[in-house]
């Protein structure tokens, strides 16, 4: 879903009202305006929603991001995106408003995470910023995951019924959304093999290789790093991307390994990549490919042409 963390766009700061809660099992609110021109609402489990809350339980009460100035407590949201074609493209984010707050906030892009069901990949985004500073109280935070393709944007309402309706983490259900078995299921992996390539060439892996199991791979972007210094007009401009072939029915499917650069450090992140292992699969080929518009290249990560291979039991 990126190409380059140079690719993301600049968040978007939307105005629009609260008003009254709709009736539903999951708690929802509705909102006057939060479908422009061109959005729409996914009922049919695109983008799903799995697990947020809020702790204040903890005995240091929740953790804070205090690095603007002000300590906003910090949220994280657990989604799912379908693994189709016709969402290749996209990218990934949750629209939120905090307490006391009637302006909505687009936050930065999500980033993937393994753990998904077949069919699904894992998203999750941390807000760290315009959340609520204080609580518990009356806190109310607002929010709902979307994606952008083609310029428009596609809510998840897979369990909020109504159109302009959204997710609520207040006191009536503790701040608290946990995942819904009968909301967009997915299957459970028949079985996972996790493929490590990290730095000084070292190789290792873990678990099985199996059709309809998942084939997970972390990728350190540093075994190549001879684009990760370009850029043009101050943005980066270099992606190192992940293939994989599946055998015996040749399907190959590839994802971007770069993720954003930590502005404090200069280090560019490793996004992990996950892969559905298509049924009937009796072995996995991987290679991974740098290049950039200043650096040269491309650069190949092929086991000298071989490529990595995994067979099943």
């Amino acid at each position: 879903m990126r190409y380059a963390a140079a690719l993301a766009s600049t968040p978007l700061l939307l105005l629009l009202a609260a008003c009254g809660q709709a009736p539903s099992g999951d708690r929802t609110a509705s909102q006057s305006s939060p479908i422009a021109q061109g959005d729409s609402a996914d009922t049919a489990c695109q983008v799903v929603l799995r697990d947020t809350y809020i702790n204040f339980e903890s005995r240091m009460g929740p953790q804070t991001d205090c690095s603007s100035g002000t300590c906003w407590v910090i949220i994280t949201v657990t989604f799912d995106v379908a693994m189709t074609q016709s969402l290749a493209g996209a990218e990934a984010y949750v629209l939120y408003q905090g307490e006391g707050s009637t302006a909505w906030q687009q936050s930065a892009q999500a980033e993937p995470e393994f753990g998904a069901p077949v069919g699904f990949r894992r998203y999750q985004v941390t807000l760290r910023s315009d959340t609520f500073t204080s609580g518990p109280g009356d806190t109310t935070v607002r929010l709902i995951p979307f994606l952008t393709t083609g310029g428009a944007r596609l809510f998840d309402h897979n369990r909020v019924p109504d159109p302009l309706g959204n997710y609520v983490l207040d006191a009536l259900n503790n701040w608290t959304i946990g995942d819904d078995a009968s909301a967009c299921p997915g299957q459970t992996p028949a079985a996972s093999l996790t493929a490590t390539f990290a730095t000084g060439w070292q190789n290792t892996s873990t678990g099985t290789l199996a059709g309809g199991g998942k084939l997970d791979v972390a990728y350190d972007v540093y075994r190549m790093p001879q684009t990760l210094s370009c850029t043009t007009d101050g943005v980066d401009a270099f992606a190192t991307i992940g293939s994989v072939q599946f055998e015996p029915g040749g399907q190959i499917l590839t994802e971007v390994a770069t993720g954003p650069r930590d502005p404090s450090t200069g280090t560019v992140a490793s996004l992990p990549l996950e892969f559905d292992v298509p049924p009937g699969t009796t072995s996995a080929a991987l290679w991974f490919m740098t290049s950039s518009d200043c650096n040269g290249g491309p650069y190949w990560d092929s086991d000298y042409g071989r490529n990595y291979v995994f067979t099943t039991p």
